[in-house]
């Protein structure tokens, strides 16, 4: 079987030098899994694979997916640490009204794809989280960012 060397991304052209042979016994549950003998030469995922992981076939595509991006935003608030890479998350934001905060569901749900702490010469904020999202999500999330309102991230059901 093949197991991912490093973790992949979505809409990444992939080969199969992406990976390590693995001599596995997963009976008729293999059949489900990407080999050698079924790996296209190149292809592309519809979703998140970690490292070490094996690929089901449903998740192989012989074209990228189009429309879909990456973002990093950096959470108003900690994040869970049920967020990691390959979890799902939904993205909100609050927009203050005369009164008090209306929390927006922006993005209902979206995998991610690295989590990393911002403590480096990129930020001196707390975790940045990057997610793949629609390229019009993107847009609303872009917005958000540079109109200063804060962004929360909910594990997705």
């Amino acid at each position: 079987y093949l197991v991912a060397k490093t973790s992949l991304i979505p809409g990444e052209e992939i080969g199969v030098e992406s990976f390590e042979l693995q001599r596995l016994d997963l009976g008729t549950a293999g059949r489900h899994y990407l080999t050698l003998q079924n790996a296209p030469e190149i292809f592309y995922l519809n979703e998140f694979v970690s490292e070490g992981e094996l690929v089901p076939i449903r998740n192989v595509l012989d074209f990228a997916p189009e429309g879909l991006t990456t973002i990093v935003l950096s959470p108003s608030i900690e994040v869970s640490q049920k967020v990691s890479a390959g979890s799902w998350v939904q993205i909100w934001r609050t927009i203050p009204t005369e009164n008090n905060f209306l929390g927006e569901l922006l993005v209902p749900r979206s995998q991610v794809v690295a989590v990393t702490e911002g403590s480096s010469l990129m930020s001196d904020r707390g975790t940045l989280v990057e997610v793949m999202v629609s390229q019009e999500q993107a847009g609303l999330l872009l917005q958000t960012v540079s109109s200063d309102l804060d962004i929360f991230l909910l594990v997705a059901p």
